[in-house]
């Protein structure tokens, strides 16, 4: 399956179809012992698709000041889930593309999960991700997240899936991108770097602070909406400079009109 965008090509995937044959042999790996959902405390959620999750020992990865293993275990479920199987497969394929990179930056001071597309270029390389079993997505999944090796503008992690019960179902792999920028205002899978698109107008945003925190303050020096800056961040082009204070909103406006926000 391929996947473009304005006749570029975005992503590609492989999918292989399996019929289960009767087992000749089994064997399955044991699940870490940790504490149940309940113990730990509530995590991220999405209420557009029901998505919860949290994170065992409450591990923070946007701490930069903890240095850890590259380790993370992180209990998994959605709401309201469709009884198709390939329902509840999809939605582990979802919960499984965000927490690898963060797992490898955890042995790094100074280094996490809130700096990527900030002053960190990180980027999924190539995912694979097997089905074991069947399973309930709408039930609590622990998915038990390592990174063996980071270097190199690289990194490799692998997961696997238990049940609360303890039965694995599924388990993944992951290379990803993990370097500086190649220029400044080059970021992977975004058109533009918001600190640089700030310090062109003379405002700055903390390497700590996330993308999204603290730029009300900071749009509003612009006299801007804040609408219009985070849709500019998604649509300037790289390569064409930063525009100046006057025309962007006008840039901006005619994209608002033109997709009807």
């Amino acid at each position: 399956m391929s996947i473009r965008q304005n006749d570029r090509l975005r992503t590609r995937s492989l999918v292989l179809f399996d019929v289960p044959d009767p087992d000749l042999i089994v064997y399955t790996d044991a699940p870490p012992h940790v504490v149940q959902p309940e113990e730990c405390s509530p995590g991220r959620t999405s209420d557009a698709i029901g998505w919860e999750i949290r994170i065992v020992d409450d591990v923070d990865v946007n701490n930069a000041d903890t240095i850890c293993p590259p380790e993370l275990l992180v209990w998994s479920r959605f709401a309201d889930v469709p009884a198709e199987a390939w329902f509840h497969q999809a939605l582990l394929a979802y919960a499984s593309d965000g927490f690898l990179i963060g797992t490898a930056m955890r042995p790094h001071a100074g280094v996490n999960q809130a700096l990527a597309h900030v002053s960190i270029s990180t980027s999924v390389i190539t995912q694979s991700l097997s089905f074991h079993r069947p399973f309930d997505a709408s039930q609590w999944l622990l998915l038990v997240h390592r990174s063996p090796f980071a270097g190199a503008g690289r990194s490799f992690g692998r997961a696997d899936v238990f049940t609360r019960n303890g039965d694995i179902v599924a388990s993944y792999a992951q290379e990803n991108m993990i370097r500086a920028f190649a220029n400044e205002h080059a970021a992977a899978g975004e058109d533009l770097d918001l600190q640089y698109l700030l310090r062109c107008h003379g405002l700055t945003l903390s390497p700590l602070e996330h993308r999204t925190q603290g730029l009300n303050a900071r749009v509003s020096k612009l006299g801007w909406p804040r609408a219009w800056l985070t849709l500019l961040v998604q649509t300037w082009p790289v390569g064409r400079g930063c525009p100046d204070a006057q025309d962007v909103p006008c840039g901006v406006q005619a994209r608002l009109w033109s997709r009807s926000l």
